[in-house]
């Protein structure tokens, strides 16, 4: 039991990670409008949005399965930290 564990969250938080970079990059965007944490479900992802973007993090998100494994710090500059 738990083999495999390590390995989904690490590929979680490369998946969170592209889509803030896919959230950014599609808006034209250096920074994100406010840091946020506790970052995992469908209302906290939906309030990641880029400066001057009118879309927000679960567009790019894919799988639409909430709440996420674990919670996310996502910094204004689209840094993304496992909490």
């Amino acid at each position: 039991m738990g083999e495999g564990d390590e390995e989904a969250a690490q590929t979680e938080l490369a998946n969170v990670q592209t889509a803030v970079t896919a959230l950014l990059f599609a808006n034209r965007a250096t920074s994100l409008t406010s840091s946020h944490t506790g970052v995992d479900s469908e209302t906290e992802c939906q309030a990641v949005m880029a400066t001057g973007g009118s879309d927000n993090l679960t567009t790019y998100l894919m799988g639409g399965e909430y709440p996420l494994t674990q919670s996310y710090t996502i910094a204004t500059d689209g840094s993304v930290t496992a909490e």
